[in-house]
């Protein structure tokens, strides 16, 4: 499955960009008026090599995540459980 943008205008589904798929494919649409979260697709500004040495900059500058043992024992058993296990402990709040 592919996953594209495309806007409804004018009755007619228009993708974002060029869409190589052969005559005939069945396709699934789904309306999503929601934005996607930010850093997954951003079309609001230019990717220019200026804007893209910006931001690997900012990215360089991060500091790296340092977890105590404790933490990543928490960590792995987290990571264990099953998706139902995990929505169970994160709604009762422990």
């Amino acid at each position: 499955m592919t996953v594209v943008r495309a806007k409804w205008e004018n009755g007619r589904v228009v993708f974002n960009e060029p869409i190589a798929w052969p005559e005939g494919r069945d396709l699934l649409v789904i309306d999503s008026p929601i934005a996607p979260a930010s850093g997954l697709i951003n079309d609001d500004h230019a990717e220019t090599p200026e804007e893209i040495v910006e931001w690997l900059k900012w990215h360089d500058s991060l500091e790296p995540l340092e977890f105590t043992a404790e933490e990543e024992k928490d960590i792995a058993e987290w990571l264990q459980m099953s998706p139902q296990s995990q929505a169970a402990v994160h709604h009762s709040g422990k």
